[in-house]
């Protein structure tokens, strides 16, 4: 009795390898990219945060100039219409540099020939890491 409940423990479990392993190597391979990485080299990143904190600069200095010719309430308002400006041109340029960045990821998917390209955060281990190949098509 012994003996067979070995044998079929030992069936399901080599049906489990062989289903497993017939999983394995027939998927895409996966890309992983390192975004902290990218946004901290890439040009374009660096391009497009120098952009935002420029006209941030600028439209923080505008407000001062208005501060001394407003009244509390006007000096207010004007205070939220440029926080909203700000975060308008903020969101146009993310979405901007993720489209250009969608873009080049998929040039990189063609070359690397791998299936997808996710976050490195999200990939415990493995992956082929395309961060460098990112960082050097974003200039």
């Amino acid at each position: 009795m012994k003996n067979v409940k070995k044998r079929i423990g030992a069936g399901i479990s080599i049906l489990m390898i062989a289903a497993m392993m017939a999983g394995c190597g027939n998927g895409d391979k996966i890309g992983t990219v390192d975004m902290n990485q990218v946004m901290e080299k890439a040009p374009a990143a660096q391009k497009i945060k120098k952009q935002i904190e420029a006209k941030q600069a600028a439209q923080e200095k505008d407000l001062q100039q208005a501060k001394a010719t407003l009244s509390p309430a006007a000096y207010q308002q004007q205070e939220q219409k440029i926080q909203q400006n700000m975060q308008a041109y903020s969101m146009s340029m993310q979405q901007q540099f993720q489209s250009q960045m969608e873009g080049k990821l998929a040039e990189i998917a063609k070359e690397k020939k791998v299936g997808i390209i996710v976050y490195k955060e999200a990939v415990p281990q493995g992956g082929i890491d395309v961060t460098a190949d990112v960082i050097a098509k974003l200039k």
